[in-house]
């Protein structure tokens, strides 16, 4: 089947449906060219828009508005396409090979970072996705499919707070009637909904994973008595996370504080009964002596308990 051309330019393979031409397909190039206020209330001038008024705020100078846009490149996006055709028939090497090479010459694109994190992404390497669709929000902050999938795997990795911010940038910059928009708002609607039975709302959330994960590096490095205050703070606000008891726990154990860590785990188990690593390190605190410290050998197990 052969591929519609830009309406426009009658060049380029069209990939957006533009309101001027009766939502016929348009170019990238050909959007920022004929861009102009009718087009208010398209999801492409929304974001352009957005972009030159927070780059304008923080500058003081004006700038165009219907004209600002990243950059872009009709034969860049056109070769990123062709890679993720191949890597969505499972031909990843191939596709990881081509988009190796469109960065090397073409990183100041968003849409390239964009597409590697979706070649990791459909292998489960969330991990590596992440800080390809973190550069392309970088580079295009309006974007909002690199918002949804830097959400997705935020999501992945249990970091909720992470999540909820990124959702928030996709209802904010996406277009409502866009499905990965609707997605984005239902997913928050149901994170709210849990929020209000537990009392605690969506900032909080963010709040509370904010002070985990200074508290969570301050453990790493052997900092417990502070970790320690840091997973408090993050109780005090959202007190319904099993890994901050079970943290605060280790970190007791590590000082040598036997039955304060006995205590934490049991407040980690309040919230998941079912939680697996706290019921396996409870287990090996309780052989310990009030006085005796938890040893390094445990530090798999602390990296492990990284999933609020």
């Amino acid at each position: 089947m052969a591929k519609a051309k830009c309406v426009v330019c009658e060049q380029t393979r069209g990939k957006r449906g533009c309101k001027l031409h009766n939502m016929k397909l348009i170019c990238p190039r050909c959007c920022a060219k004929i861009r102009h206020l009718e087009c208010e209330g398209c999801s492409y001038y929304s974001q352009a828009e957005h972009f030159a008024l927070e780059k304008m705020r923080k500058t003081g100078k004006p700038v165009s508005t219907p004209q600002f846009t990243a950059r872009i490149d009709p034969d860049v996006d056109e070769a990123v396409d062709e890679a993720l055709e191949l890597a969505h028939k499972g031909i990843f090497k191939q596709a990881r090979i081509q988009m190796q090479a469109l960065l090397s010459e073409n990183a100041d694109i968003y849409t390239v970072h964009f597409g590697m994190g979706v070649i990791h992404a459909l292998q489960d390497e969330i991990d590596l996705a992440l800080p390809y669709f973190n550069r392309s929000v970088e580079l295009f902050p309006y974007f909002s499919e690199g918002w949804v999938n830097k959400a997705m795997c935020h999501k992945e990795r249990l970091e909720i707070g992470e999540t909820l911010k990124a959702l928030k940038r996709v209802t904010d910059y996406g277009d409502p009637k866009e499905q990965h928009v609707q997605w984005a708002k239902e997913h928050l609607h149901q994170i709210e909904q849990v929020g209000q039975t537990q009392q605690v709302t969506i900032q909080a959330i963010i709040d509370a994973e904010e002070i985990f994960n200074k508290a969570f590096e301050q453990m790493n490095n052997g900092e417990y008595e502070q970790a320690i205050k840091g997973f408090q703070g993050a109780i005090h606000i959202n007190p319904g996370v099993p890994s901050a008891y079970g943290n605060m726990a280790l970190c007791y154990a590590f000082l040598g504080y036997k039955q304060k860590a006995l205590n934490a785990f049991e407040k980690a188990l309040e919230c998941d009964a079912g939680y697996k690593l706290a019921i396996e390190n409870r287990a090996i605190v309780e052989k310990m002596k009030e006085g005796e410290k938890l040893s390094g050998t445990t530090l798999m197990a602390i990296n492990s308990l990284r999933d609020m």
